[in-house]
């Protein structure tokens, strides 16, 4: 069974329209949203309680870290194509600089992915990522790699931010893995 969050971003022309000067509040507010649907999904009738997967990709990945790293009822995280930081993404649009720009780093700093990352041991973490993504550089997806301090699989894809079919194979298989599933 699973449940696909309808989030703001996949509304087209989303990101340049959000209130910029709210996006530390947005960003602990989709947090919440997604530990919510986790209350939603777990309610179900017949779900396997042990074995609790956490899906994203992009934002999706990243506040799926967020809340991953809260709520110890995700038992397993799959982080594709996720950014470092969320400033990552929201310093695109609008540019800020000098004091202001550091200033908003340093306030959505304990709220990076990477941070989350690091917090989601001992539970199994697949990330998967794009070699030639122009958003998530090679070295970045490989210092979230390494801030998994748990048991991880990394894979990389000679594709961009939308990963391949072959990505999503990789994907289904390590999660019936992980879950001892038959094929």
């Amino acid at each position: 069974m699973s449940l696909l969050v309808d989030t703001p971003w996949t509304t087209e022309g989303w990101f340049p329209k959000r209130d910029a000067a709210h996006d530390y509040e947005f960003t602990i507010a989709m947090t919440t949203t997604v530990r919510r649907a986790l209350d939603v999904l777990l309610a179900q009738p017949g779900i396997d309680k042990n074995r609790v997967a956490l899906v994203g990709h992009d934002f999706g990945a990243m506040w799926g870290a967020l809340a991953a790293a809260e709520d110890p009822r995700v038992t397993h995280v799959v982080y594709m194509a996720g950014t470092r930081s969320f400033t990552d993404w929201y310093l695109f649009t609008p540019k800020r600089e000098g004091a202001e720009r550091d200033a908003f780093i340093a306030k959505l700093a304990p709220l990076d992915p990477i941070v989350a990352l690091g917090k989601i041991s001992p539970r199994p973490v697949l990330l998967q990522f794009g070699t030639k993504d122009q958003f998530v550089k090679n070295e970045a997806a490989q210092a979230m790699g390494d801030a998994v301090t748990g048991p991880k699989t990394f894979k990389t894809y000679e594709f961009e931010h939308e990963l391949t079919y072959q990505a999503r194979v990789d994907r289904l298989a390590w999660l019936r893995d992980q879950f001892k599933l038959q094929p």
